[in-house]
Order: C-alpha cells, then sequence, then structure tokens
C-alpha cells in the first residue's frame, strides 16, 4: 500500500513541477517580448519628432514584428494598454512638431499612456515576482467591455 502512495505522490510531485515548470518559461519568454515591444515601440519624446514617410514605414514595420509576439504572450489589459498608447501617440504625433512647448497637455497624456503600458506589462510579466506591480489598474474599469463591443462594430 505504501508502494501505491509513493507512486501517486511521486505522480502528482512530476505534474506539479512540470506546470510550474512551464509556467516560469513562459513568463521568461513573456518577460523577453514584452522588453523588446519596449525597445521597438516609440518613445512618447518622439511624438515631437517630425517623421518622414520613410521613418514612418521602418517604425510601422519594427513595430509590426514586435506586435506579433506580443499578440500570443500578452494578458487582455497589456493589449488594451498597447492600443490606447498607440492611439495616443498617433494623437500626438500629428498634434506636436518640435515648436510644441515641453509638457504640452497630448504629451502629457502620451507619456500617461506610456506608463500606464509599462505597468500593465509588470503586472502581467512580473505576476508572481515580488517586483510585480500589485497597485489598481489605471485603465478605466469598462475599458476591456468596451474595447469588445468596439471589435464587433
Amino acid at each position: 500500500m505504501s508502494e501505491i502512495w509513493a507512486v501517486v505522490i511521486g505522480a502528482v510531485a512530476f505534474v506539479l513541477g512540470r506546470i510550474y515548470s512551464q509556467s516560469e518559461a513562459i513568463l521568461v519568454e513573456k518577460r523577453r517580448v514584452y522588453e523588446q515591444f519596449l525597445l521597438n515601440c516609440p518613445r512618447p519624446n518622439q511624438a515631437y519628432s517630425n517623421f518622414t514617410d520613410d521613418e514612418y514605414l521602418r517604425l510601422h514595420e519594427t513595430m509590426e514584428k514586435s506586435s506579433n509576439a506580443v499578440a500570443l504572450y500578452a494578458a487582455p489589459p497589456v493589449m488594451l494598454a498597447i492600443s490606447v498608447y498607440l492611439e495616443e501617440f498617433e494623437k500626438a504625433a500629428n498634434e506636436l512638431d518640435l515648436e510644441s512647448e515641453a509638457l504640452h497637455p497630448a504629451f502629457k497624456r502620451l507619456a500617461k499612456a506610456h506608463n500606464d503600458l509599462i505597468l500593465e506589462m509588470r503586472r502581467d510579466g512580473l505576476a508572481w515576482s515580488v517586483f510585480g506591480y500589485k497597485g489598481k489598474s489605471r485603465l478605466p474599469p469598462d475599458a476591456l467591455e468596451q474595447a469588445k463591443k468596439k471589435s464587433l462594430e
């Protein structure tokens, strides 16, 4: 009888070990993908730049490559934060130029969206770590529901 329990305990320990191992591997990859995305996405200060068509095309191609991997790993709040940030970037880039004031309201909205994106990535990618963001999300409470409705239109 004790051999049966030993086998059962061994099997359960093996399964739990595999689950933990796979979860850790996915979190490592998720953090790598998020880091790569942040390195490739435009930073808020770049909204002041006047992109040429070629520069804008290069930026778009780089973002496209990063976005595919992010879509595979990202939690829905992260994807929503990315969408909000990219929308705010587009608005700010159309409104700002090199002559705009340093802390223009469009830039402030963009910087907040960038910070919100990073917080959501930290919440998702560092969830089991003491370094993870445990605070309240700064995304609107009904944002995911609104995004679902928008996508069905």
